[in-house]
């Protein structure tokens, strides 16, 4: 049987960095406005997926371009990549992108405990596409945004790897989302790694979708708020908040919200929960245990000169989960609970590198590899 608890195998991280100056920069302090590069190839292992090898890292320029991106391939037909976050910002606009496509196991989980088993299978290609165009006017940025999202499912089997009707689940099936809306932001602290402030984020959007379960395209909304604060203890300690609401009208299973992944709940397993409802709450303790090391950066530039010497800093990061899923046709599923402490490289002033640990209580541990900041 297929368990759905991680297991660690192995993570190579090979950090590098390349940093190209702009034309009369001289002084040491310009370093910030620079290229830089923080990439890391990885190994990993989970019963899932089986072993997977991937790699992902980040671009930045301070102060107005940042890209972090992710390739993954695994022994167990897994092939994903993309943008997982995108910003240029360009005189008063901030254009910003996630887009992504994948083909990969998607499981069906029970849902009564916190050690879930698989009872269903199927290889499921996705993609989405998530685009918005801010423009500053006073403290907010407001501008269009659009999503375009679908998946489909093949190959479809129980626990047991016996082939089942394509049919028997709506999550198996195939579904997508166009829509087209507004979106607003207003912050006090920077989005890309918040140290002291206030982030709001919010958008609605409208448009059409379609399914295996409706017989003809249906009117669609979806709405989004995500809220965080950053509230800083001393100039090495921090807390980091936020509380995080979708909510959508008519998209079908497949297109639909879920809980379970690093971005909204560390300690479930991914898409373990899904519906048209779903609230997430985190809050995070970060501590950066040294600044500006010389490991390993300054080190590997001894070897390879390309690699600039630049020195990071390392942060231990306790944390913790809850999410929701929720939706008219069944109401709400019971909240899930995460607890996990995770290990963060830091290439000031925004490029973040995450190994996270977590576990659900009376279930297993599993481990995150990522980038960027877990807003």
């Amino acid at each position: 049987m297929i368990r759905s608890y991680y297991y660690f195998l192995s993570i190579l991280l090979l950090c590098s960095s390349i940093s190209i100056s702009r034309a009369g920069d001289t002084s040491e302090n310009q370093d910030l406005n620079n290229l830089q590069f923080l990439g890391a190839p990885y190994v990993f292992a989970n019963t899932d997926l089986g072993i997977v090898y991937g790699v992902g890292g980040g671009i930045s320029r301070s102060p107005n371009l940042y890209l972090l991106f992710f390739l993954n391939f695994s022994t167990n037909s897994l092939i994903e990549g993309g943008v997982l976050q995108g910003e240029y910002t360009y005189l008063n606009w901030n254009f910003s992108e996630v887009s992504w496509i994948s083909k990969a196991p998607q499981y069906i989980y029970t849902i009564q405990n916190n050690d879930p088993q698989v009872i269903a299978k199927a290889l499921m290609v996705r993609y989405e596409l998530q685009l918005s165009a801010l423009r500053k006017v006073g403290s907010w940025e407001i501008g269009p945004s659009m999503i375009v999202r679908k998946s489909s499912a093949r190959d479809q089997k129980d626990k047991d790897d016996n082939p089942i009707l394509e049919d028997s689940y709506e999550r198996f099936g195939e579904g997508n989302v166009q829509l087209l809306g507004v979106r607003a932001k207003y912050e006090t602290a920077s989005s890309l790694r918040p140290i002291a402030g206030i982030l709001i984020d919010g958008s609605l959007r409208f448009g059409r979708t379609n399914g295996d379960v409706y017989q003809l395209p249906r009117f669609d909304v979806d709405a989004e708020i995500k809220i965080g604060w950053a509230i800083p203890i001393t100039s090495k300690t921090r807390i980091y908040a936020r509380i995080w609401s979708i909510f959508q009208l008519e998209a079908p299973p497949p297109a639909q919200q879920h809980l379970g992944w690093e971005r909204n709940h560390r300690g479930q397993p991914y898409m373990r929960e899904w519906g048209r409802r779903m609230l997430s709450g985190r809050l995070q303790f970060h501590f950066t245990t040294v600044k500006r090391s010389p490991f390993p950066l300054v080190y590997m530039h001894e070897w390879i000169k390309i690699i600039k010497p630049v020195r990071v800093d390392y942060e231990i990061v306790p944390f913790y989960d809850v999410g929701e899923i929720g939706d008219p046709a069944y109401g709400w599923h019971k909240p899930r609970h995460g607890i996990g402490i995770g290990l963060h490289l830091v290439m000031p002033p925004e490029l973040v590198l995450r190994l996270d640990f977590a576990f659900a209580p009376s279930g297993p541990l599993r481990f995150f590899i990522g980038a960027g900041e877990t807003l």
